[in-house]
């Protein structure tokens, strides 16, 4: 306070502390700074272990409550599968041309299954309210609930069934040429089929091969959650493939080759195993399936009174490994036409074959499948027609 000249008295403010406002902004930028810098270490670290590219849950309830697009949540594992996309991650791969966005169910992607093909609805949803949720309900997720797939997955449908003939050729073939483009090494790959009855979906020679690529798991079988870091989903019954039309052609060898090999280094059997002479295998089928040969005892009798080391094998009651393990020195394979003889592929390099055909109709039932994979693995094939 201060008196004017008139004797009156007058306020004048307090000199400014140009210092404590100083301190003030520095203060204020600082924050500022420090909360760049706290929201950059968060964007870093999510960008580094991000949760995952895409989560299932096989839990009716959860996704339920998540929002899965089904009509009938108490049958939606049956009915209707969801796949839910990691905002911040890459869009997944998909191998088939049927997927779209369906704005009916709010999938971002869904595939709907062709008549002939076995398998159900894929849909891969993404939403902000989907993306919420989802985050909720992985923050409630133990450790022990939770399956996280490293590295590279690929979805199949069920496949087509058992069938040697058809795992080999038409799916893991393809699997096999599939990887080779991505740089996936055999061994690393993280196989899920959504397939309700390994035994019937896959069957012991699926599996087995399966399991030589990787990691194999069945869709309706994992836990309750379910973390993919990268997921390719596949057309159901696997990828087209024919070998009844195949023409030889380098590529398609070496690559069948190449598969081959990978089986057997993953079974600890030497590609390079040479045959022994003297060492023959007749496959039989088993007694309710067709084709079944009348005079086995007698063949066996006969050779081995010939110094013949001679085994009788039915494929179909062994693991995959354990029919690898009966050619990987047989110097020839005996057999009537079938998916018994594809494992001709797994014989060693000298091995040889002797398919033996029915006659039915008074007309010889010849395919030229197994003669052509036996032309592409450089190996000796007699045909014998039999009543």
């Amino acid at each position: 306070m201060k008196l004017a000249s008139d004797g009156t008295e007058t306020d004048i403010a307090e000199p400014l502390d140009t210092n404590e406002i100083f301190r003030q902004a520095e203060l204020a930028k600082e924050l500022s700074r420090q909360a760049a810098v706290a929201a950059e270490q968060l964007q870093i670290s999510r960008q580094a272990e991000p949760v995952a590219d895409v989560v299932y849950f096989n839990d009716a309830k959860i996704m339920a409550e998540i929002g899965c697009p089904a009509a009938n949540f108490t049958e939606i594992t049956d009915n209707f599968t969801c796949f839910y996309q990691n905002p911040s991650a890459e869009a997944p791969e998909f191998l088939s041309s049927t997927w779209e966005a369906d704005n009916a169910t709010g999938c971002a992607a869904i595939f709907w299954p062709l008549a002939a093909d076995f398998g159900r609805p894929w849909c891969l949803h993404k939403s902000e309210l989907i993306d919420s949720r989802v985050e909720a309900s992985l923050e409630q997720t133990t450790n022990e609930k939770a399956l996280h797939l490293q590295g590279s997955t690929l979805l199949l449908g069920m496949l087509s069934g058992p069938n040697p003939t058809h795992q080999l050729n038409i799916h893991f073939y393809h699997v096999y040429v599939w990887m080779k483009k991505q740089g996936i090494e055999m061994g690393d790959l993280n196989i899920v089929s959504d397939c309700p009855n390994p035994s019937k979906c896959m069957g012991p020679y699926g599996i087995g091969l399966a399991r030589a690529f990787g990691q194999l798991h069945f869709l309706p079988e994992l836990p309750p959650v379910t973390l993919f870091d990268k997921i390719t989903f596949s057309l159901p019954v696997g990828f087209p493939f024919d070998i009844h039309k195949y023409e030889l052609d380098k590529t398609l060898d070496c690559n069948f080759l190449e598969l081959t090999w990978a089986v057997k280094q993953h079974y600890g059997i030497d590609p390079e195993q040479r045959a022994n002479p003297k060492r023959v295998v007749i496959a039989v089928r088993k007694p309710n399936e067709s084709r079944a040969l009348d005079n086995v005892a007698d063949l066996h009798a006969a050779l081995q009174s010939r110094g013949y080391n001679v085994s009788i094998v039915t494929f179909g009651n062994l693991t995959f490994q354990q029919q690898l393990e009966a050619v990987s020195d047989a110097a020839v394979l005996v057999g009537v036409t079938g998916s018994d003889l594809m494992n001709l592929v797994f014989l060693p390099i000298s091995g040889s074959i002797v398919e033996i055909f029915p006659v039915a109709q008074g007309q010889q039932v010849f395919t030229p499948e197994l003669w052509n994979l036996a032309h592409m693995f450089w190996k000796t094939l007699s045909g014998i027609g039999c009543p």
